[in-house]
């Protein structure tokens, strides 16, 4: 079974994880008759994107050693189309089924998705933000952790020049955190116009949200001080979201990839 594969369906349990966050922030209904809508925020790099193979998922949820494992994904070999959980990834949107990751792949989001389904009488909003070859050293590094040295600042500079001479220190500053203002111009562009990607979903309704996963970091393995600050980073990174989100309770999630043992 793919990497991929193993995170989504082989630690199914592991999403009971966000359960323990979450399972006292049930909200009241708001008189509408319609509960607020959970939503729930996935955000990373290319593993939150999600590369595991539809194709390998059909193979997979057919064999019988492990046809039981992924028989709540279909109806006679046809994929479930959830009609209590939506999906907003980028340009994508709508019902929750396979294909919401990278072309012809699956992400955290499928699994994810049905056990919070599953668990919730309230409709379920996915908004996924997840780009591949990021880091959160530079890419989605968010404002509590300010600038690194410049000395740091002048390597990459004349690093980039060497490519592209024309190359300005303040464009180097500017890609630091970049990611983390597209998430978040994402995530706020979505919570705005909730009635495009949840069906019957009015203003009075209203929506609570519920928790973040976040799943990345290998393009911060590759540079040891990308390493040493990583705790900091990711620290800086909870607050700052919570904070930006005007949610001080926000749970939080961190997925693990194992890599290399």
């Amino acid at each position: 079974m793919s990497a991929q594969l193993v995170f989504q369906f082989g630690t199914r349990a592991a999403v009971f994880l966000l359960f323990l966050a979450v399972s006292t922030t049930h909200a009241q209904s708001t008189g509408t008759g319609k509960n607020p809508v959970k939503v729930f925020i996935l955000a990373g790099q290319s593993n939150m994107e999600g590369k595991g193979k539809i194709s390998l998922l059909k193979h997979q949820m057919m064999q019988p050693e492990t046809k039981a494992l992924f028989a709540h994904l279909h109806n006679q070999g046809q994929f479930i189309e959830r009609e209590d959980v939506f999906i907003k990834f980028l340009d994508r949107n709508g019902k929750l089924t396979v294909g919401y990751g990278s072309p012809d792949r699956i992400g955290p989001e499928l699994e994810f998705g049905f056990v919070m389904g599953d668990h919730f009488d309230e409709p379920v909003l996915l908004i996924k933000t997840a780009w591949g070859g990021k880091s959160l050293y530079r890419d989605f590094r968010s404002p509590g952790a300010a600038e690194p040295d410049a000395a740091i600042l002048e390597k990459q500079w004349a690093n980039a020049r060497k490519r592209q001479p024309d190359t300005t220190m303040e464009e180097i500053r500017k890609s630091y955190g970049f990611y983390y203002r597209a998430m978040l111009d994402e995530v706020n562009q979505t919570l705005e116009s909730m009635d495009q990607f949840v069906p019957g979903y009015t203003p009075s309704q209203g929506y609570e949200l519920a928790g973040f996963v976040w799943f990345q970091g290998w393009n911060d393995m590759v540079n040891p001080d990308f390493v040493a600050a990583y705790t900091d980073n990711m620290a800086h990174f909870i607050r700052d979201v919570r904070r930006d989100l005007n949610q001080p309770g926000l749970p939080f999630v961190v997925g693990v990839l194992g890599v290399g043992g």
